[in-house]
């Protein structure tokens, strides 16, 4: 392997393993603290000094991955004995690197340091005792930091897990109501034998299952993908309905590719359907509306008619405070996941209607760049 590709491959592996990131850090805080104490006593000869302590580095590191391959092999025992060996194990290390200090530093004050005799080559009792201290707590320290990254990487793991399960509640718990209702319509135009537009409801709602199976809960995609999405939804509603509701949805070109939670709107739309359309009230027109405003981005969905046909104004306001449903809070829970305080939810009540708006950062998908074809390159 050329050495270009060694210390490519060193490299990754320090990116990858935790455990080499956090020993290689601690050593070499330790060894420039060395050093630093070596020229305050006027002890730095450049070249000794930095091969000796490069040495006393690698000398270091793979004590402390000795030390981990021990405690890894010790998994398998009794749980006392395991925590009985790892003290063990780290005084081990600890007295190894202590006289691997000691002696390094005394070859080369014998070979090429003549300075360095004075101290070097006293090896008091005292000496080596206050080496080894330092050294097994060094040890000690690295096991310690590396448990607690662990920990602490499994505790975000974790986090991110539970996140994700939420969100996929919460998501799932809006779908039921639509389904039911579309199936039964679909029912009803296959019992009046109208095949056709049986046929096309039951394509729709294939089309919006699929969409809504393959999407991950956790995941943005772009808002033009987010708006078919609904529009696939809403085509499934309009069927339903025919003339009773009408559709308008304006969306600014700038902000289809800005990156929006999946399935984030169809909720929307659904509560705008259900609390207008699906009452007794008259036509009821259903307004989608995006635009951005500065690094803002604003969703809107609004029904407009339910006041019409002679409601009283009780009945439209029982209605309108449904609104405030599961599928409202599962919004305002998702965006808390997702964006904390930094997305809302706003709902307002209109005079004819019902207005929600999602307000979160706006953020453009990253450009995806064609890979070049390899074989008509050649």
């Amino acid at each position: 392997m050329k050495p270009g590709n060694i210390l490519g491959a060193l490299r990754a592996r320090l990116r990858d393993d935790l455990f080499l990131r956090i020993t290689t850090a601690v050593w070499m805080f330790g060894f420039i603290l060395e050093m630093l104490a070596s020229a305050m006593q006027e002890r730095v000869i450049v070249v000794p000094v930095a091969t000796t302590m490069l040495a006393k580095f690698v000398a270091a590191v793979l004590l402390s991955i000795l030390l981990r391959n021990i405690w890894l092999a010790s998994r398998k025992a009794h749980p006392v004995l395991r925590w009985l060996i790892l003290p063990v194990a780290i005084a081990a290390t600890g007295l190894v690197m202590t006289f691997t200090d000691l002696l390094m530093l005394k070859a080369a004050a014998i070979a090429f340091v003549p300075e360095w005799r004075g101290w070097a080559l006293n090896l008091s009792v005292q000496r080596i005792f206050s080496v080894a201290i330092l050294y097994t707590w060094s040890f000690a320290l690295i096991m310690a930091l590396s448990w607690a990254t662990r920990a602490a990487s499994l505790a975000a793991d974790l986090k991110i897990e539970a996140y994700k399960a939420q969100a996929a509640l919460l998501r799932l718990q809006l779908n039921p109501h639509f389904l039911i209702n579309t199936m039964s319509s679909i029912a009803t135009l296959v019992k009046a034998r109208r095949h056709e537009p049986a046929e096309e409801m039951i394509l729709g709602l294939c089309n919006f299952l699929h969409a809504s199976l393959a999407s991950d809960p956790t995941s943005e995609v772009t808002l033009d993908e987010e708006i078919g999405v609904v529009e696939d939804y809403l085509g499934l509603e309009l069927a339903r309905f025919g003339d009773r509701m009408n559709l308008s949805v304006e969306v600014d070109e700038a902000t289809l590719t800005a990156l929006v939670p999946s399935f984030i709107l169809q909720p929307l739309a659904e509560n705008a359907v259900k609390h207008g359309v699906y009452s007794d009230f008259s036509d009821v027109r259903i307004l989608i509306r995006c635009y951005r405003d500065g690094d803002r981005l604003h969703l809107m969905v609004e029904n407009e008619g339910c006041a019409s046909g002679g409601t009283s104004e009780p009945e439209r306001v029982r209605f309108l405070d449904r609104s405030h449903g599961i599928g409202l809070d599962n919004i305002r829970q998702r965006l808390a996941l997702a964006y904390g305080a930094d997305a809302a939810l706003e709902t307002k009540r209109l005079d004819a209607g019902f207005r929600a708006s999602i307000t979160l950062p706006f953020r453009e998908a990253p450009v995806q760049h064609p890979v070049p074809n390899q074989l008509s390159a050649t």
